[in-house]
């Protein structure tokens, strides 16, 4: 038996979105439930939630997976099932769709500038972090540096290599010693 519906809250208004297949789990290691969309056009979305497993807060979000209304090729919408494919302790992401098509999307780290070497990440879900959050962490360490998706450099405290107006995404905050992967919010 279920109570009455509630509707969820994003940003102090009832979510809504179209022809969206919800996935409640806690992606950044934080104890508390994030939310994943699959949305129409194909599209993934990342919402973090600042509040409690009781009391979601969600305000923010970031695309996993860009809108891709040509071919849709991630499904449309996708339904997004997360699970360690390879035996390597992260999670990966499965998305099928409506058609039937079934993909995965294997998690991986990248550990060198412009993916010289790929290595497994024993932690398999990101931290998120605002801009503001990012820009204190950058200026708090003269030690990082901060990657894009594809290992290509995007801040470099030591020479001139400066971009830090990209988009929210999946980054890597890298130290001559580790490499760590992170979400950034709006």
């Amino acid at each position: 038996m279920f109570g009455d519906s509630t509707p969820v809250l994003a940003s102090g208004q009832a979510f809504r979105n179209y022809r969206c297949i919800p996935l409640l789990r806690d992606m950044d290691n934080d104890s508390v439930k994030d939310l994943t969309l699959g949305e129409w056009y194909s599209s993934i979305r990342f919402y973090h939630n600042s509040g409690t497993n009781s009391d979601p807060l969600f305000t923010t979000f970031v695309n996993l997976v860009a809108p891709d209304p040509d071919s849709f090729r991630n499904g449309n919408p996708p339904r997004i099932a997360l699970a360690d494919w390879d035996g390597d302790s992260d999670l990966d992401m499965i998305t099928c769709d409506y058609y039937g098509w079934v993909t995965l999307r294997e998690n991986i780290t990248v550990t060198g500038i412009g993916g010289e070497s790929k290595q497994r990440s024993a932690s398999a879900l990101p931290t998120v972090l605002t801009r503001a959050q990012l820009l204190a962490e950058l200026q708090h360490d003269p030690n990082l540096s901060l990657l894009d998706a594809t290992g290509r450099a995007i801040y470099n405290p030591k020479s001139e290599i400066c971009n830090l107006k990209s988009p929210s995404g999946v980054y890597f905050l890298q130290k001559p010693t580790s490499t760590r992967k992170l979400v950034l919010g709006h």
